[in-house]
């Protein structure tokens, strides 16, 4: 069974709504061409790449293929999502701050500052 399909349909509800909550544009001008993928389609499709850890755009387009035509256009599609994508991880960080919980967590992995063979001659701390 293959739940692809229906896991881009409920992300793109989800997109949709945010779209329309943050008032961002479906299209970049109302005028022209009609592009291949609307701004919510190619936000969809990013955040979908990641989420379903596709290695690559082209694993992507290969995915969705029957329903989009030129590969280097759904590459420019996704290349403008970008600004959406950072618009709504600013929406969603700030949402988070509002209500931060008490109990904060901290990586503990090791940060590198020399070569482990100079780690005894050259002390940060």
């Amino acid at each position: 069974m293959n739940t692809f399909p229906t896991i881009y349909r409920t992300l793109k509800t989800t997109i949709t709504q945010i779209f329309h909550v943050l008032k961002l544009k479906e299209r970049e001008h109302s005028k022209g061409r009609k592009p291949t993928l609307s701004n919510i389609e190619a936000t969809t499709c990013a955040i979908f790449k990641q989420k379903q850890n596709i290695a690559t755009v082209k694993s992507l387009w290969e995915i969705l293929e029957p329903s989009l035509s030129y590969y280097q256009k759904f590459v420019d599609a996704i290349n403008r999502a970008a600004p959406y994508l950072v618009r709504i991880i600013a929406a969603i960080i700030s949402l988070a701050r509002k209500d931060p919980h008490l109990v904060k967590f901290t990586d503990a992995a090791d940060v590198p500052v020399c070569l482990p063979k100079n780690g005894k001659h050259h002390k940060t701390m």
